[in-house]
């Protein structure tokens, strides 16, 4: 590491088209209870080197901007100042959560990287905040033009589609499923994929009944008979 100096992480002048990503996007705090805890670390410990995909800038290479244009880029100051975390003043452009993690999605694919390292259920909690990174990455699929890129990418999305059908189906929140099962069948349709979605598909309407039975079962010990349909 000679002839580079250590320090903590500084926040450099940003903007739409230059703006903070990756794992450094995901230790910004989010109301919805997204992304990674390694705020201390991230943000005020001494480091040499500075996360990969801490900065992306429009042009670069493996520019995901290319694909996703200015989607889920907002203003993190005042989350940062939360935070008590020193910036330029004005805005700060960052990612939002769903965002960073298509940003490194999309960034390890075109370096012809796997993608184990990047699990939605590290940062993503909920179905629906996994269906949200998959709407984003819906039509990269169709805008890459290696057939090797376009594999791996489908393959994560499958892996990751099946966690989060399976984590729907514990949940037993048909209606909420319903609308990430939506936006999963929109994100890529070969006949894997359909497959697995025609499968959440019949897991919602059983657990559409499920919740039925509940609510005639409590209404019977109310003395009220069986709930309307």
């Amino acid at each position: 590491m000679t002839g580079m100096e250590e320090g903590v992480l500084e926040i450099p002048q940003t903007s739409p088209t230059r703006y903070i990503s990756g794992i450094v996007a995901l230790n910004i705090p989010s109301e919805r209870g997204t992304g990674d805890w390694h705020e201390t670390s991230i943000f005020f410990t001494s480091r040499v080197r500075m996360p990969r995909s801490f900065i992306i800038e429009r042009g670069q290479p493996f520019d995901p901007s290319d694909f996703l244009g200015s989607v889920g880029i907002y203003d993190a100051a005042a989350a940062l100042d939360s935070m008590g975390v020193k910036h330029p003043e004005g805005p700060v452009y960052a990612a939002s959560h769903a965002r960073a993690i298509a940003d490194l999605v999309i960034a390890s694919v075109l370096r012809g990287e796997m993608l184990d390292h990047v699990g939605l259920d590290d940062w993503m909690p909920r179905g629906e905040d996994k269906a949200e990174v998959f709407e984003l990455l819906k039509p990269v699929l169709g805008m890459l033009s290696s057939k090797n890129h376009v594999e791996v990418l489908r393959r994560w999305i499958v892996e990751n589609m099946d966690d989060a059908l399976s984590e729907a189906s514990e949940e037993l929140d048909p209606f909420m499923r319903e609308a990430g099962l939506l936006a999963l069948k929109r994100a890529c349709a070969d006949e894997h994929l359909t497959d697995i979605l025609a499968a959440g598909e019949r897991i919602a309407r059983r657990d559409a009944v499920a919740l039925a039975l509940l609510a005639d079962a409590e209404a019977e010990e109310r003395g009220e008979g069986k709930a309307p349909s």
